[in-house]
């Protein structure tokens, strides 16, 4: 059976926090009277507040029996209804000639979209015309589609005069709070103009509507096939920054997709790209019947508008590949999340948009510091100055560590000279340092491991020591095992470590 995985997280964050013993953690190093130590250094308790200590997750929370969840989230992707009332008020921002009655007014939507009611916010209306007769004309206008602010049907009446073929203008029309209400998606203006003086019916040439700042805060329709495209988007994830080699795997990691949506229109998700990056330069895409068939996003019908709903998608182990793209090493997610409305395209759904209406996807990747780690190696390197050891022929460090957390780690220590060339290594193996604790059924650990570590200095490996410039630590980490399998383990908020050390200077 394939070891779900881990990496903790702890191995990058304890060598992080490590790199230097004879550092202060946590404000506990004190000095040591244990007489096993000719000189002692110190005491380091660590905790795993010192660990995560560097690392930007967006979010850490912890479970009520301790576990330890990362979170790194995306960039909030929002997309409001802006653009498409853009593209209904931009039909009617010029002068309309009307050459004809009834005249229908050209109430462009985005294709797709049958217009079947509009609130305005805010606009005007004024018509122009001209005329020679000789004599007044009476002027009736009836825009049946168009209701007032008591919503009954505007209908005007004018006298416009003969002004020797200069142009004429209504009064100005506030159109605030009127409502067009087209159940064909038409809108129509009908006039009639007679002469004054006896009756008879002409035409009005030219003769225009003009409707200016006109907003719609409202809009009800058949909302068919409206591609959103929110772009792409990345999510790094630190863990990795100085990971070099081994198997690192999370047991139960969760990709959430979170949608707040207050359009009234059916909505779904067209996955685009969904692919998690690995420290090892492999680009594993995400797989699950839900990235092929898309996620319906809840939404408020007609009876709940300027409601908000609520759609949290979660990617498991259940129903997608997120073990394996998740459990190797990832460094980064990238994604495309699109959305369309009316998928399905039924025309029975009449839907709504108002000048509020927005979606909000977010992208969060969560991961339990739980799993297992098999030789995770890391590396780092810092400088040396050991000038008080020119008097000293021979050294003996010795560390005692009493840990808490279920991982061990071996070490190795080269010692680089001024051009970063490896003068000598202090193990002819990787040394172990720190002990696992065991661990429970559960994978906690159920008590502390203690382990002491003696190592000898002296010799050419001393004055190879005193030359050194830098030091370079190879640590790799591994899980508590049985019989050679290493077992998921659990990482909690409680967990801690003690490092006592002295050296004997002969």
């Amino acid at each position: 059976m394939k070891k779900i995985f881990f990496f903790l997280a702890l191995p990058v964050l304890f060598f992080t926090a490590c790199k230097n013993p004879l550092k202060n953690y946590g404000g506990r190093l004190a000095p040591e009277e244990d007489p096993e130590f000719a000189l002692p250094i110190g005491t380091a308790e660590l905790h795993m507040q010192d660990l995560l200590e560097g690392k930007n997750p967006d979010e850490i929370t912890i479970d009520p029996d301790g576990l330890i969840r990362l979170h790194y989230q995306g960039d909030l992707l929002t997309r409001t209804s802006e653009q498409i009332f853009d593209a209904i008020e931009t039909t009617l921002s010029l002068p309309i000639p009307i050459d004809t009655s009834p005249f229908l007014l050209p109430l462009s939507a985005p294709d797709g979209l049958e217009v079947y009611r509009l609130d305005l916010r805010q606009g005007t209306m004024q018509f122009t015309t001209a005329q020679t007769f000789g004599q007044d004309v009476n002027l009736h206008l009836f825009l049946p589609q168009v209701l007032d602010e008591n919503l009954q049907p505007v209908s005007l009446d004018y006298v416009v005069p003969d002004l020797g073929g200069l142009p004429w203008f209504s009064p100005i029309i506030d159109m605030t709070d009127y409502t067009i209400d087209a159940p064909n998606s038409e809108v129509y203006v009908e006039y009639l103009a007679t002469l004054a003086n006896t009756g008879d019916t002409v035409e009005l040439d030219p003769f225009l509507i003009q409707l200016s700042n006109v907003e719609f805060s409202y809009a009800e329709g058949y909302f068919a096939n409206q591609l959103h495209d929110n772009g792409l988007d990345t999510i790094d994830i630190d863990l990795f920054d100085s990971w070099l080699e081994g198997d690192v795997y999370f047991a139960d990691p969760l990709i959430h997709i979170f949608v707040y949506n207050s359009f009234g229109v059916p909505t779904r998700s067209i996955v685009q790209v969904f692919d998690v990056h690995t420290a090892l330069g492999q680009v594993l895409p995400l797989e699950s019947p839900y990235i092929d068939s898309g996620i319906d996003f809840a939404y408020p019908d007609l009876y709940h508008v300027g409601e908000t709903s609520v759609t949290q998608f979660t990617f498991d182990k259940d129903n997608s590949n997120i073990e394996d793209i998740l459990g190797s090493e990832p460094v980064r997610l990238v994604y495309e999340v699109d959305a369309i409305t009316n998928p399905d395209n039924d025309t029975a759904i009449v839907g709504y948009i108002t000048d509020s209406s927005q979606y909000t996807v977010t992208v969060q990747v969560e991961l339990p510091l739980y799993g297992t780690a098999t030789d995770f190696k890391v590396r780092d390197t810092f400088d040396l100055n050991l000038g008080l050891l020119d008097e000293a022929q021979a050294l003996e460090l010795k560390i005692i560590t009493e840990n808490g957390f279920p991982l061990e780690a071996k070490m190795d220590l080269l010692f680089l000279d001024e051009n970063g060339l490896v003068l000598a290594t202090l193990f002819d193996k990787p040394e172990l340092i720190l002990a696992a604790a065991p661990i429970d059924d559960e994978g906690f650990p159920s008590s502390v491991a203690v382990h002491t570590s003696v190592i000898p200095i002296a010799g050419d490996l001393l004055d190879q020591l005193r030359q050194a410039s830098s030091l370079a630590m190879l640590v790799s980490f591994s899980t508590t095992s049985e019989q050679g399998n290493q077992l998921p383990v659990k990482i909690t908020d409680q967990q801690e470590m003690k490092v006592r050390m002295g050296i004997k200077i002969k």
